[in-house]
């Protein structure tokens, strides 16, 4: 059993203790996913839902993950039948809301990953929300299509 992992998630969730964390926002995140990819792939996508629960919006404003290089959210678009990604800095959501991040749509881009990743795996990451609130999630890595 890899243990590193899961002790990576326990330090980042340490270091992020004394952060602010205003009541009035109660963020959280279910589904989280990361779909298999070729052991040559430079760069992945992550999936999401972030249910805000609070009686004021936020605004995830960062993502980092430690096993990559890089991390933003994404937006997908077609522009005269050209798809393409475009970066999107913030993601708003609202009172009460749900914000879902999927395939085809808005998602998370991950660059340079440090390892590559294998079904049944998890992918750190930590959301920086608007409010101060730093979630620290890990995403399942998970074949597409298997209730995701």
């Amino acid at each position: 059993m890899n243990l590193f992992p899961a002790f990576r998630l326990l330090l980042i969730a340490a270091l992020t203790v004394g952060l602010p964390r205003p009541a009035a926002a109660q963020v959280s995140v279910t589904a989280a996913w990361v779909p298999v990819a070729p052991p040559v792939v430079r760069a992945h996508a992550a999936y999401l839902t972030l249910h805000n629960a609070g009686a004021d919006a936020v605004v995830l404003t960062g993502i980092s993950a430690p096993d990559y290089a890089k991390a933003q959210v994404h937006d997908s678009v077609d522009v005269d039948g050209i798809a393409s990604m475009v970066a999107i800095p913030a993601l708003d959501i609202p009172a009460g809301g749900t914000v879902a991040l999927r395939p085809g749509g808005t998602h998370i881009m991950l660059m340079g990953p440090a390892a590559s990743i294998a079904e049944g795996g998890r992918v750190p990451l930590v959301l920086t929300f608007s409010d101060g609130t730093v979630l620290a999630v890990e995403a399942e890595v998970a074949r597409r299509g298997r209730g995701n």
